[in-house]
């Protein structure tokens, strides 16, 4: 069963990247706004499925992905294609290839920076708030129950115990 629950976190991982670089590469060649509207009811039924109620990572991965993507191609985005033309208005003309040789790295790099945020936001820092939240109910309780039992529980004793257990947190 523990192995199950680690497929399916990691499933968890590979599904919101999945959104976020398909919403982003998509987004570079075809309008954001009726692919985002297309995607909402989608990941509706995909969180319904997977038994998720609360997976904010996943819409984040969408939002973001929407957005930076436009960026990559001069057809992605309504300020690229003003640009484009101002460009040649003033007599530099910017093929569809060259907007494209210069921008879609940027595109995939601002992928990768919201891949990261993604991953320490919603990942990474959220397993952290939940251990401490942890320790954080379970440590008043030992001293309640510390003081107690032995009444005339030195603050060094204490402190002792507490070390012990804080190490295990220290190793998460």
């Amino acid at each position: 069963l523990v192995g199950s629950e680690m497929c399916i976190e990691t499933d968890y991982h590979l599904i919101t990247y999945l959104i976020l670089f398909l919403s982003g590469i998509a987004s570079a060649f075809i309008d954001n706004i009726p692919f985002t509207a297309t995607m909402i009811p989608l990941i509706k039924d995909m969180q319904s499925l997977m038994g998720i109620s609360h997976a904010d990572y996943m819409w984040w991965a969408l939002a973001t992905g929407a957005c930076f993507g436009g960026n990559g191609t001069m057809i992605g985005a309504s300020p690229n294609v003003i640009m484009v033309a101002i460009a040649a208005k003033e007599g530099h003309n910017i093929s569809f290839g060259t907007f494209m040789k210069w921008c879609f790295p940027l595109m995939l790099l601002s992928l990768f920076i919201a891949a990261a945020y993604i991953e320490v936001r919603y990942f990474i820092l959220n397993q952290i708030l939940k251990a401490v939240a942890k320790w954080l109910i379970i440590l008043p309780q030992l001293f309640f129950i510390a003081q107690k039992r032995t009444p005339y529980l030195s603050y060094k004793s204490l402190y002792k115990i507490l070390m012990k257990l804080y190490t295990p947190i220290a190793l998460l």
